[in-house]
């Protein structure tokens, strides 16, 4: 099989990639937190000369992104996060963050109480 095919098959088969030194020392070379925003005009029919108008984009290192997917292969089972994480979890996104901040913010109105809100 090529490396190119390689590509395509699963993070698995790609452990030769990245040096093994990496994985015993927990040291990550301080380039696979780089990346280039890009900012995309969220409308095409809009003229851009708002900046409210764009929505951006961050291209990282392909080999930082298949460290990541290698890390996440090799220790998925004990990696975590909060049951009010939201965003880039399976079966979770915006709209279960926004009914849950709305529900918080309707429970705190009806009780008379102070609340702020950070985000």
């Amino acid at each position: 099989m090529s490396p190119a095919g390689m590509l395509t098959t699963s993070a698995g088969a790609l452990y030769w990639l990245v040096p093994a030194h990496f994985y015993p020392c927990a040291y990550v070379l301080n380039e696979f937190g780089n990346g280039v925003i890009i900012p995309l005009l969220k409308d095409k029919h809009d003229n851009g000369s708002k900046l409210n108008l764009y929505g951006g984009i961050t291209l990282s290192p392909v080999i930082a992104k298949l460290f990541e997917h290698i890390l996440l292969d090799l220790y998925e089972d004990q990696l975590s996060s909060g049951q009010l994480q939201f965003g880039f979890k399976e079966q979770s996104g915006c709209c279960h963050a926004l009914f849950t901040f709305k529900e918080t913010t309707k429970y705190f109105m009806i009780k008379g109480s102070k609340y702020t809100v950070h985000f």
